[in-house]
Order: structure tokens, then sequence, then C-alpha cells
């Protein structure tokens, strides 16, 4: 199951923040960060989606296809609904999966970057309230 939430819908409306590092390892702005989630600094969001978490659950995780025109990386990331994003990767250790925080998220230009599960994704937590289907 799927779930459109406030992230999905957040980044098709500009809504979602994410602050891109410029080439020369500058941080952009909040203002520049929300322009690049509208595809107004070259990067394109797709297929954004949350996935389900149980009721009570304290976090969940969100996923999605990252597009940059021009080569940048994504370091930080802030959802409506939700107190914290944090960018995750799962990495095996001893033949066990773990999650591990990334500091940035490489976006090489043209290639598409996936965040899905059992990779890169998006770490949300303290949601404002349960998510449904078709939030």
């Amino acid at each position: 199951m799927r779930i459109l939430t406030p992230f999905a819908k957040a980044a098709a409306l500009g809504a979602l923040s994410l602050a891109a590092a410029c080439g020369a390892g500058e941080e952009r702005g909040d203002a520049a960060a929300g322009m690049a989630a509208q595809g107004g600094e070259g990067l394109v969001i797709s297929n954004g989606y949350v996935r389900p978490a149980a009721p009570g659950a304290m976090a969940t995780a969100g996923y999605a296809t990252l597009t940059s025109e021009a080569g940048d990386a994504l370091v930080s990331v802030r959802a409506p609904g939700f107190r914290a994003v944090e960018l995750h990767t799962v990495i095996e250790e001893d033949g066990v999966s773990r999650m591990r925080p990334l500091d940035r998220l490489a976006l090489p230009a043209g290639e598409a970057v996936s965040l899905a599960p059992g990779g890169d994704h998006l770490m949300m937590m303290g949601p404002e309230r349960a998510l449904e289907e078709g939030d």
C-alpha cells in the first residue's frame, strides 16, 4: 500500500524544503531550497510517497526519485507535518541490515537518484498525526 502524504504533496507544491550544496560546496538558503523543490533550480522530485507506519509509531520512511539538471548534493530535508527529516542509508554489517544517517546525498547531473526501501531514504520523524491513504 502506498500513501500519498504531506511529503508527496509538498514536493509537488514546492513546500518540501530541500537544501542542496552548490558546486562550490556552499549551502543554499531556504528560499533557494524551496525553489529547488519546485524545479526552479533544476531539481525534479517524482514518485514521492511515505511508507505506512503502525499506529503510534514515531517515525516512518519517505521515498522519491530525485533528478538534478546540474551536479549537486542533498544535505537536508524538511517536510510539513513532521518534526524532523533525516537522510538515511541501509548498510549490511555482519549479515545484518542497519540504518545509518547520511551527511549528504550526491545528485550527479542528469542522473535519477532513487530514495527507495532497502537503500537511501528519508527518515521522517515525529509525525504530527497518523497518516491515512490519500493524505
